[in-house]
């Protein structure tokens, strides 16, 4: 526990890379190696997922109460990259 207090102390309270008050940017790295159908599959999963968090989004309303991870903070939308071969 005192190492997570510990890490989380030194966080910045600053801008964060990937997040901005209406975005957040999410990546994924895929080997050269990996299988295409795998890969693409795994990709359309993300895809779909952002999609949907995109389609509910209010645009408008006051701060958001709910903290928990799963969820997209209000007016925000997510944005998914893809690296690799």
């Amino acid at each position: 526990m005192a190492s997570l207090i510990g890490y989380l102390r030194h966080l910045s309270h600053g801008p964060v890379p990937g997040a901005t008050g209406d975005t957040l940017e999410f990546a994924t790295i895929v080997t050269p190696d990996a299988d295409p159908i795998e890969r693409q599959g795994m990709l359309d999963v993300l895809t779909r997922y952002f999609d949907s968090k995109n389609g509910f989004l209010p645009r408008q309303g006051p701060p958001d109460p709910d903290p928990t991870p799963d969820h997209v903070p209000r007016g925000a939308e997510v944005e998914l990259a893809c690296g690799g071969s």
